[in-house]
């Protein structure tokens, strides 16, 4: 049986591929608050940042990142969407 986040990782480098887009995936660790998010990087140039505050994966904003060629793009996948873990946010 093929795992969650292995349909996960493949939908998503079709939707990637659709919109043009060579993901790389990268991770991120954060001192404060400690969070892990994880980033996909496409492209080269002046970087964009596409945070994605609709409660879904940094994927989500390919359609329109695929549109910005000559650009350093970056899709973050914020704490508990894509496959960034989940955080607390309490205290």
């Amino acid at each position: 049986m093929v795992g969650v986040e292995t349909r996960f990782r493949a939908t998503e480098g079709r939707v990637a591929a659709a919109n043009g887009l060579d993901v790389q995936e990268r991770w991120v660790d954060l001192a404060l608050p400690p969070v892990r998010v994880r980033v996909l990087e496409s492209g080269t140039g002046d970087p964009v940042l596409f945070i994605n505050g609709i409660s879904a994966p940094g994927i989500a904003m390919a359609p329109l990142a695929g549109r910005l060629p000559g650009h350093r793009l970056l899709l973050i996948d914020l704490p508990g969407h894509g496959l960034s873990p989940p955080y607390l946010w309490q205290g």
